[in-house]
Formats: structure tokens, sequence, C-alpha cells
């Protein structure tokens, strides 16, 4: 992984979802970071991979809400602010 003045070169996204949308408006954005030097055989399904929710419940333009996951091989970091790094990128791709 990388400090926040190098780029993300080693983390790649693997899924961009669309926006999904409900009758107020966006309802959630989500975007999946995977570690390419950390999967298995180059299988994305059993690699190292975190997952970044934007969700809107309500239809407000101020009740977001940031939910991550990680996939069924966790998702390491060397230092915490690696982890910053990533927040960075996804707050920077998603705009409503």
């Amino acid at each position: 992984m990388n400090t926040q003045k190098e780029n993300i070169d080693d983390i790649k996204i693997v899924k961009s979802i669309t926006p999904k949308y409900n009758e107020v408006g966006v309802s959630s954005f989500q975007m999946t970071y995977w570690q390419e030097a950390n999967t298995i055989d180059g299988n994305q399904e059993e690699g190292e991979s975190l997952t970044l929710t934007m969700i809107n419940s309500t239809g407000g333009e101020e009740d977001w809400f940031l939910k991550i996951e990680t996939g069924k091989g966790g998702f390491s970091l060397n230092k915490p602010e690696d982890l910053q790094v990533i927040v960075n990128d996804f707050y920077k791709r998603f705009s409503i």
C-alpha cells in the first residue's frame, strides 16, 4: 500500500457500481478496491478487497453515511495512513 504522497497504483478498482436511485434521488454509491498483490492466483473473489458504500436512506442532502466492508480475504493495511488514501480517492470519485 502507499502513503498519501504516493499513488494507489497497487490497488485496482475492480467494481464501480452505478449509483442506485430511488424516488428522491441517489440512494447509494459503491466502489470496491482490490489489492492486486494479495490475490490467490489472480482470483479477485478470493483476494483482499475493501468496499466503500455511501448510503442515503432518507433522501436528505446531508444524510449520507459511509459503510466499509472487507471481502472474504479481508484487507491488509501497512499503516493507518493507507486507509486515508483509499477514503480520499473514494470521496474524490463520489459526487452527487
